[in-house]
């Protein structure tokens, strides 16, 4: 297992540790961590490296059409789960409060970074005037703030990379002739958010503390410890 450069132990090895607790025997699972610089190099060799039998990956189409590349060079089965813009589909008959709640917590969990993100929203025209008003509501109303405050459900994005790719995405879309139903901050703040966003992931990394809030309106907070 080869985790995110972003967050080797949350996405690694606090997970082998969790499973070693649990009985599972030295050996069976490796977690291999390296520098961004380094990934390129580290993923070839796993590739190449023939007890590496078959390959999974979780992560960007450009990635992952290199990694697949490579694997059908060492003729080894890959699976790939790329990005992408996932689609939630709201259907006529759908209850709209229950639909707003899908939509935000699917776009807003863990600020939306989880790979099957609600990027679009394709709804049946008859629930549009109904649905806007009551998503933008509930969008404005989400705690913004630091990840490490109990209170906060959209914190900042993982790195500046991060900031910068939404920052782009907006701008395509402004240029595409969309417009924002609401805005909660400039591109400098999210930036700024992204330098904040790498200082606590090194503190949740640290203490091994991962949290999670329910999204729906009155949810409960839920702190979990491992280690």
């Amino acid at each position: 297992m080869k985790p995110s450069e972003d967050a080797p132990i949350t996405c690694g090895l606090l997970l082998a540790d969790v499973l070693t607790e649990a009985g599972l025997p030295a050996g069976v699972l490796n977690v291999v961590t390296n520098d961004l610089a380094d990934a390129g190099d580290v993923v070839a060799a796993l590739v190449a490296d023939p007890r590496v039998r078959v390959v999974n990956f979780t992560g960007s189409t450009n990635v992952g059409r290199i990694i697949g590349v490579q694997a059908a060079q060492h003729l080894k089965p890959a699976v790939l789960e790329l990005g992408g813009k996932n689609p939630l589909i709201i259907l006529e008959d759908a209850d709209p409060d229950l639909a707003v709640d899908a939509a935000v917590f699917g776009a807003f969990m863990n600020s939306g970074q989880i790979c099957m993100s609600t990027d679009r929203i394709i709804i049946h025209r008859s629930l549009v005037e109904r649905f806007i008003p009551r998503y933008v509501e509930r969008a404005k109303a989400l705690p913004v703030g630091d990840p490490a405050d109990p209170a906060t459900i959209v914190g900042p994005l993982i790195n500046t990379r991060g900031a910068q790719r939404v920052s782009e995405l907006v701008k395509d879309a402004a240029a595409k002739g969309g417009h924002p139903a609401h805005r909660r901050r400039s591109n400098r703040g999210a930036e700024r958010d992204a330098h904040q966003a790498g200082r606590a992931h090194r503190r949740d990394d640290r203490h091994g503390h991962l949290r999670f809030r329910d999204l729906r309106a009155g949810g409960s907070h839920l702190p979990r410890r491992f280690g």
